[in-house]
């Protein structure tokens, strides 16, 4: 059993390089575009009329990507979870992620009431 379950844990480990590569060669050859994504649509920007950068966007993809990332490491540190029917399920997600997470979009939120 136990090799089985290293067998699933480096197959996915494995897996999500490889989609993070997918969607990284993506991003770099164009097939995805990233222009403007931290850039508000409309809004007057520099000299060059550019939309500004707006920092919740910014501090919103840095809470998620913190917040999928240690999700992820918990995941892979705590081993095989069993429900009450027995069965393996994922652990759950602590309260401090969760406090991240509704801070974090409270902040986004936030932002987007204040400037209308």
């Amino acid at each position: 059993m136990e090799t089985a379950a290293a067998v699933l844990k480096s197959g996915l480990i494995v897996w999500l390089f490889l989609l993070i590569g997918v969607v990284l060669l993506k991003a770099l050859t164009g097939e995805i575009r990233l222009n403007g994504l931290f850039r508000e649509q409309g809004s007057p920007g520099n000299a060059q009329d550019t939309p500004a950068y707006l920092p919740s966007r910014v501090q919103s993809l840095i809470a998620f990507l913190l917040i999928i990332g240690g999700y992820a490491l918990l995941v892979l540190d705590s081993g095989p979870v069993m429900n009450a029917e027995n069965k393996p399920s994922l652990p759950d997600v602590p309260e401090s992620l969760l406090a991240v997470l509704v801070g974090s979009n409270g902040l986004y939120l936030a932002g987007k009431l204040f400037k209308s």
